[in-house]
């Protein structure tokens, strides 16, 4: 474990270095996906306002398509969202605890 650990550790620090990731962290790019998905949602319902003038517009019959399944997958990855940022500030929390000496401390994470 401690091994797979340490290899783990050395995978990220060379890949931090590499001048593409700008130095953001790994939360970074887990969560982006998720967080654009609503902002891919306002955009595309901008669009189908501005192309519902046009009567014959060809998106006009895939774009409600498209927001349905897009406003399903957003609110099926919310519980999971909500779930992951409770854990960090759970995290976070634990981490800014400040033990006094003598005191024992028993860790679950």
């Amino acid at each position: 474990m401690l091994k797979q650990k340490r290899a783990y550790e050395n995978f990220m620090q060379s890949v931090a270095q590499d001048p593409r990731i700008r130095k953001r962290d790994l939360t970074t790019f887990l969560s982006r996906p998720v967080t654009r998905l609503p902002r891919l949602n306002l955009l595309l319902e901008q669009t189908l306002k501005l192309t519902s003038g046009e009567g014959d517009h060809p998106d006009l019959e895939t774009l409600p398509l498209i927001l349905g399944i897009l406003k399903d997958c957003i609110k099926s990855t919310q519980p999971g969202i909500e779930a992951a940022e409770s854990k960090v500030k759970f995290r976070a929390l634990c981490e800014s605890l400040v033990y006094q000496k003598g005191e024992i401390i028993v860790s679950h994470i």
